[in-house]
């Protein structure tokens, strides 16, 4: 199954990775498969988790209330898929719908 299959990619390559960063990108959020992906953080200590599909921005900072994978950062960025939103957007724009980012990551503090 492709599920099976696309995990075992994914174990391998972590398990292999040379990398100072362990970087996940995927199209579903982490609330999908909760505990594989929390399992799998805390196993190969992952760093950062991006994920999109949600029409809407959350951003965790690791350990932080909430963050469903613990010490994992994680980042929801699901602006681009349409017109629909998981909520009905504040007039102002002052509200976590439709959220787009410019993400840099650097060894800098």
């Amino acid at each position: 199954d492709l599920w099976a299959a696309q995990t075992a990619w994914l174990e391998r390559g972590l398990d292999e990775s040379k990398a100072e960063w362990q970087v996940i990108v995927t199209h579903f959020p982490a609330e999908w498969g909760k505990d594989f992906w929390t399992v799998l953080a805390r196993k190969y200590g992952v760093d950062l988790y991006v994920s999109g599909h949600t029409h809407h921005q959350v951003v965790f900072a690791p350990g932080e209330e909430g963050n469903w994978i613990g010490d994992t950062a994680l980042l929801i960025s699901g602006g681009g898929g349409g017109i629909t939103s998981q909520e009905t957007p504040d007039v102002d724009g002052e509200d976590d719908e439709y959220g787009f980012m410019d993400l840099t990551l650097s060894r800098e503090s």
